[in-house]
């Protein structure tokens, strides 16, 4: 028996930054928020794993920044659906700058 199901755009093309790829990364981001109001015990207990969701969110919160800064000093700035997820991951960069820092002054 062979397992078929229609090919869903929305959910399975990951180049898409305004399908499950940018509310993954969006949600992914959210964890910082999450670690973030840990006790210290519980940070300095989980460092691994708290730079592994901080990495990302980072790297994306830097691309969103100079994504939005390009097309801000281009002239080309026009809200859509891109726009709103850039603005997220730029939210997000302080506070995962914000808590990388706090990590790597507690070591």
């Amino acid at each position: 028996m062979k397992l078929t199901w229609e090919y869903d755009e929305f959910v399975y093309d990951w180049d898409d930054v305004g399908g499950n790829d940018g509310m993954f990364w969006t949600l992914w981001g959210t964890l910082i928020l999450l670690y973030s109001s840990l006790p210290d015990s519980d940070i300095k207990n989980n460092k691994l794993p708290i730079v592994f969701v901080l990495l990302p969110t980072i790297a994306w919160g830097t691309l969103s920044l100079l994504a939005l800064g390009d097309t801000v000093l281009a002239g080309k700035f026009e809200p859509n659906i891109f726009t709103i997820f850039a603005l997220l991951h730029a939210a997000l960069l302080p506070p995962g700058l914000l808590l990388l820092l706090s990590l790597w002054k507690s070591s």
